[in-house]
């Protein structure tokens, strides 16, 4: 039972994943929904899905710019690393590749 439990719950979080990186994929899927769909994998506790949220820290993004924290313009990429690295934190698990946290906050 436990084994096809766990098994179910792999495919709901690959579920999830292909959502969100089709929403981070697509510059209209840059809105309130973006953090909804980050939080079931944040609160996962799955290495695999660290894992996974870390490799999409170095995807291609949109050339775009979307709102966050209400009206505040930020490029798309910078928003989806944000979210990233945001729900590994609260997943605990993967890697944030240290180029992406050497910049200061200010740069592009």
């Amino acid at each position: 039972m436990a084994i096809w439990r766990q098994h179910r719950q792999g495919n709901v979080q690959a579920g999830h994943l292909r959502t969100l990186q089709q929403a981070l994929s697509d510059p209209g899927g840059y809105d309130r929904r973006l953090r909804i769909r980050f939080g079931s994998l944040a609160l996962s506790d799955d290495p695999k899905m660290g894992v996974a949220l870390g490799r999409m820290l170095t995807g291609a993004f949109p050339n775009a710019e979307a709102t966050m924290f209400g009206s505040r313009c930020f490029p798309t990429a910078k928003m989806a690393r944000w979210y990233i690295r945001w729900a590994m934190a609260h997943n605990g698990h993967g890697k944030v590749p240290v180029e992406l946290i050497a910049p200061p906050l200010g740069s592009p």
